[in-house]
């Protein structure tokens, strides 16, 4: 079982990892590229990592399947500015350490199924 601090730290690599992505994406004209047709673009990549993690910390807290966290996910593309992207995921970042310092010993070794 990961403690509070080690599941902390592993998440915090993921999103030193994605701030350092973030930082070659460096011309506007690169976020609407995609890889294949079928894949998303790097702008909705961008939006899906930047808020996806947040929202699956909610229903980890929560401790249920609920899709229901993800209704707003039209509203944050809408209003996404890449050039903002450290600052997203500083906001994200700061609900996920709120999420994981809320659980206790028990919701931290309960297994659960997201989807």
């Amino acid at each position: 079982m990961y403690s509070k601090a080690q599941l902390i730290v592993h998440i915090e690599n993921e999103f030193r990892i994605l701030k350092h992505l973030g930082t070659k994406i460096n011309h506007e004209q690169h976020l609407g590229h995609k890889f294949t047709e079928s894949q998303r673009s790097i702008k909705e990549l961008m939006i899906y990592l930047g808020y996806s993690f947040g929202k699956q910390m909610h229903l980890v807290v929560k401790g249920e399947q609920d899709m229901s966290v993800f209704t707003d996910m039209g509203m944050l593309s809408e209003n996404f500015d890449p050039m903002q992207w450290d600052a997203v995921l500083d906001t994200e970042w700061d609900g996920i350490v709120a999420g994981i310092n809320s659980l206790d010993d028990v919701a931290l070794s309960t297994e659960i199924t997201l989807f």
